[in-house]
């Protein structure tokens, strides 16, 4: 597996600017994200000695000095191994800070500027950051450097305190205490103290300390403290409503760190539209977190994926708690305090409408099925509603990050706020497209307009100019726009593609038919030869979120009965494809699309022998890695997972 730059510099961004350090002739302390930190001394030639602890091990680290300038370089090229167990990335993958010492803060460090290969020129910000590494206990404070060697040396799960062993938590609370003792009215040692209370689980003492310190550290002029501080108080709330059972982060953690396996994951996701709260437990005071994002990216898609092979079982109600467990799943990530958390949101939610809109246009024939759907809409509506309503600037005022993004010119805080903007349109498209088909569905007519529409549906707008969204009826379809991130009307003619970059030409389209693309049947589909699904799915099988080929629907395997699959999280559609030529161990599987070993002398494999290939292989299954051998397959008969129906709580407004 080859892991993106982009996704590692999406670690490090947050890595690098979430980060407290205190600065004196002797050295640095810097604090990471994820609740490591570093050392950096100077060594007496000059030079500096860094020493990671915790998560920020997988990473290799430089410090040096040139002239006032400090360069804190990071080479992240061998950490796909230690993060994902793949082989290291080839190409450079470095990228590095530059501060000077902080005029504001003595003692600390602003932020100028940085760089991250392959870029040619460093991008130096127009303004220094200031505070980028927070003023703490100096290099000279030897009791501070007792604190900083018993920090723990591993990631935690949500809740569970970093420090777990007792003789550890002993340790590291003593050393806080010492640090606080030195000057017991000082803001900076006081947040020393209550991040080793967060760090240990001392949630009740870390109550009463907060009491006793926090107006004061709230009214200093240090706006870093002030926020950890107010991280803390979250702390106590989080943990708080995790003992009520109303904290979703704990619900989506084990889906985002595979530890469910498929059957498990597709039963635990509808759970939770249940939760009321989603509070993001950090495992520092200096940090939010870094979440586990390409856990819960995969899942989303499978997730996805099984919902259309519900569809086709018949199993409706399963697939819609399916989808919008989904979206809920996006919603708490869209709360963290990160923005590489917000992003993950809207990516996970902008999947879990497009299967939505996909269960509105094709699972839905009857009235009280639209009431159901409306039910889950207007339960992601609510959430959603509350989430557009804050400014994102506002949400992650405390994160540097947004401070640099908005500065720069690539990957700003504009950008982020474009997407979002998309996902609030795909949002409103997906209400319109339920009004339109539940018009279609009542009076077997389409609306004269979408206020034409059903009453007890809000008309949807676009937020792009705030205006209700564009429609057009054709004589076998409803076309239904927003304007865009280009906020230029192009009549739904032009679809955005955010691949051609997030503020790109054309319209974000919804199309409702007349008839039905993909007809699942209430009874369930159950083929038994490949002229079966040709009949039934005339213009193709729902998109397969895992195909190489973009836009590619599911694959249909000949035989009796024929296999319908997802190429799975591994993408591996070429291995399947005709006359692409593959090579393994001198082998070549030239020409058979499900790759039984050919060569001049062979004849043709036989559907047979391509069809058992395809069977052997195996079911994807997360617990064995996030990116694993296995496809995803359409099991016709009603499978295990119809126990959902014992869920049923989980649907709103639905009596168990």
């Amino acid at each position: 597996m080859r892991v993106s730059s982009f996704s590692f510099m999406a670690i490090l961004l947050t890595v690098g600017y979430r980060a407290a350090c205190g600065q004196s002739p002797e050295g640095l302390y810097f604090h990471s994200a994820d609740g490591g930190a570093l050392r950096i001394e100077r060594l007496p030639d000059g030079g500096f000695d860094v020493t990671p602890h915790g998560p920020l091990t997988v990473w290799h680290w430089w410090a040096s000095m040139e002239g006032t300038t400090l360069k804190l370089e990071i080479d992240y090229s061998l950490a796909t191994r230690e993060l994902f167990g793949a082989e290291p990335v080839p190409d450079p993958a470095r990228q590095y800070f530059l501060l000077e010492p902080s005029v504001r803060y003595p003692g600390g460090w602003d932020l100028t500027g940085g760089r991250a290969l392959p870029d040619p020129d460093p991008r130096m910000l127009e303004e220094p950051f200031w505070g980028f590494l927070y003023p703490l206990p100096t290099a000279a404070d030897r009791i501070y450097v007792r604190y900083i060697d018993r920090l723990p040396n591993r990631k935690t799960e949500p809740f569970e305190p970093p420090v777990t062993d007792a003789l550890r938590a002993v340790a590291l609370m003593g050393a806080a205490r010492d640090v606080l003792e030195v000057d017991p009215e000082d803001s900076v040692r006081r947040i020393v103290y209550l991040d080793a209370l967060v760090r240990t689980g001392r949630m009740e003492d870390l109550g009463q300390r907060l009491d006793e310190w926090e107006t004061d550290i709230l009214a200093g002029s240090n706006p870093a403290l002030s926020v950890m501080a107010s991280r803390a108080r979250n702390s106590i709330e989080a943990y708080g409503l995790y003992l009520e059972g109303r904290n979703a982060w704990s619900a989506v953690q084990p889906v985002a760190d595979n530890k469910l396996s498929l059957e498990e994951l597709i039963l635990h996701i509808p759970t939770l539209a249940g939760y009321d709260e989603s509070r993001p437990f950090p495992a520092s005071l200096y940090t939010g977190g870094i979440p586990n994002f390409l856990g819960a990216q995969v899942a989303s898609k499978v997730l996805v994926t099984e919902s259309y092979f519900q569809m086709m079982r018949g199993e409706r109600e399963e697939a819609l708690a399916t989808l919008a467990g989904v979206c809920r799943m996006g919603q708490v990530y869209q709360r963290g305090e990160t923005l590489i958390s917000i992003l993950i949101g809207i990516a996970i939610h902008q999947t879990g409408l497009r299967g939505m809109e996909v269960f509105i246009l094709n699972a839905c024939e009857t009235p009280g099925e639209f009431d159901v759907v409306r039910r889950h809409l207007d339960m992601l509506d609510d959430w959603h509603q509350e989430w557009r309503a804050q400014d994102i600037r506002d949400r992650i005022v405390s994160e540097p990050m947004a401070n640099v993004m908005a500065q720069s010119g690539n990957g700003n805080l504009a950008e982020v706020e474009t997407r979002n903007l998309s996902l609030a349109a795909r949002h409103e498209l997906t209400r319109a497209a339920a009004i339109v088909r539940e018009t279609r569905v009542r009076f077997q007519r389409f609306p004269d307009s979408l206020e034409d529409g059903i009453a007890s549906h809000r008309v949807p707008h676009d937020p792009f100019d705030d205006a209700p969204l564009r429609h057009e009826q054709w004589q076998n379809e409803f076309l239904v726009w927003s304007i865009g991130p280009d906020r230029n009307d192009d009549h739904g003619l032009i679809e955005y593609d955010p691949t051609n970059g997030t503020v790109s030409q054309g319209d974000i389209v919804v199309t409702i038919p007349r008839k039905r693309r993909y007809p699942f049947s209430r009874d369930g589909f159950r083929p038994q030869t490949t002229e079966d699904v040709d009949r039934t799915f005339t213009v193709g099988l729902p998109p397969d979120n895992f195909a190489d080929t973009r836009s590619r629907g599911l694959t249909v395997h000949p035989g009796e009965p024929p296999v319908i699959f997802s190429f799975g999280p591994d993408a591996d559609e070429n291995r399947y494809k005709e006359q692409k030529p593959i090579v393994v161990s001198g082998v070549s599987f030239a020409n058979d699309p499900f790759g039984v070993p050919q060569s001049a002398n062979t004849a043709f494999a036989t559907s047979d022998a391509r069809r058992k290939r395809v069977e052997n292989e195996p079911q994807y299954d997360p617990t064995n890695g996030t990116v694993s051998n296995g496809n995803l397959y359409y099991r016709r008969e009603q499978g295990p997972f119809t126990v959902i129906r014992q869920l049923r709580d989980c649907i709103p407004g639905r009596d168990p």
